[in-house]
């Protein structure tokens, strides 16, 4: 058999805390970021911007999440590490309601939507499987790392992942 873990012996790992500014993202991210979020405002809807860089702890304490830490009962990000998250290489951010956070209404989500990705964003709302409809990505990039961008973020070399995808 095997042994299952209940939310009462699960392990519990220290969060680590979301980053939330523009520092280390790459310019014409950052450009599309505060292009989306002045957008929203002027349009009336508000936006919170949540996430932005993600660090490999943080990245690692998320994975964790609904796998080996319950609650939550369900997985919060499908990315193992950094280096597969567009997060990890400051291309990506995720908005959320600043009240409602993850519950606000569907017709919402749509609606930033439509206001954010002509910023040069790709929702993730959009993806034909496992929808994020919290997170953008740098309008240039696939919806996930490529091997090539992966060796480049171990190398430390994040401003070639950017200029690749014209982000620099």
């Amino acid at each position: 058999t095997v042994p299952t873990t209940s939310a009462a012996t699960a392990p519990r790992r220290r969060p680590v805390r979301q980053d939330a500014t523009l520092t280390q993202l790459a310019p014409k991210m950052v450009v599309a970021i505060e292009a989306a979020e002045a957008a929203c405002r002027d349009a009336g809807i508000p936006v919170l911007r949540f996430e932005t860089f993600r660090s490999r702890e943080r990245q690692e304490w998320l994975y964790a999440q609904g796998r080996e830490v319950k609650p939550p009962a369900a997985i919060v990000t499908k990315a193992q590490s950094a280096i597969r998250s567009w997060h990890g290489y400051g291309l990506a951010v995720d908005f959320i309601h600043p009240t409602k956070f993850w519950n606000a209404p569907r017709q919402w989500w749509r609606d930033v939507a439509a206001l954010v990705v002509p910023c040069g964003l790709a929702w993730g709302g959009d993806w034909p499987t496992l929808p994020d409809v919290p997170h953008y990505q740098w309008a240039g990039c696939p919806i996930a790392p490529r091997a090539i961008d992966r060796e480049d973020h171990a190398a430390g070399a994040l401003v070639a992942v950017w200029a690749r995808y014209g982000a620099a």
